[in-house]
């Protein structure tokens, strides 16, 4: 879920290359949906990615009713995070650097044990986005 739609997608697209495919108002007309209730007016745009499988994410912003603010507060145990694959991490740091984005970790490398058990080498770097929901953005060379 996002505050604002225009400013997660314009995030989405011109920082991580995501494409807007859908972008629709609906109102909810069932109950004990995670995103909300029946007569809840909500907007959906669902993303693309440019990576070969196609991901898609979905950005739901409540309309009506407005969700309240959340508190701050720092990243913790039980929280979500997205990982994306890039095959330039650098290029997307210079990108999110350009943007303002707030940056949790610079690409740093690090090693894991695939499911054989030949060690991957591989770059990462977490960033927030503009609700402050965790990226983890990965590179293996």
């Amino acid at each position: 879920m996002v505050r604002d739609l225009e400013r997660s997608a314009a995030f989405y697209r011109s920082v991580l290359g995501f494409e807007l495919v859908f972008d629709n108002e609906i109102t909810m007309s069932g109950s004990g949906y995670p995103a909300g209730n029946a007569g809840d007016r909500i907007r959906l745009a669902m993303m693309q990615g440019g990576d070969p499988a196609g991901s898609m994410i979905g950005l739901l912003q409540h309309l009506d009713p407005a969700l309240p603010e959340p508190a701050e507060r720092p990243v913790g145990i039980g929280d979500a995070v997205m990982v994306l694959q890039t095959d330039d991490l650098d290029r997307v740091h210079d990108r999110c650097r350009a943007s303002g984005v707030r940056i949790y970790s610079n690409p740093h490398p690090f090693t894991i044990s695939g499911s054989d058990g030949t060690p991957m080498r591989m770059r990462s770097m977490t960033i927030f986005d503009p609700d402050g929901f965790v990226l983890e953005i990965n590179e293996q060379p």
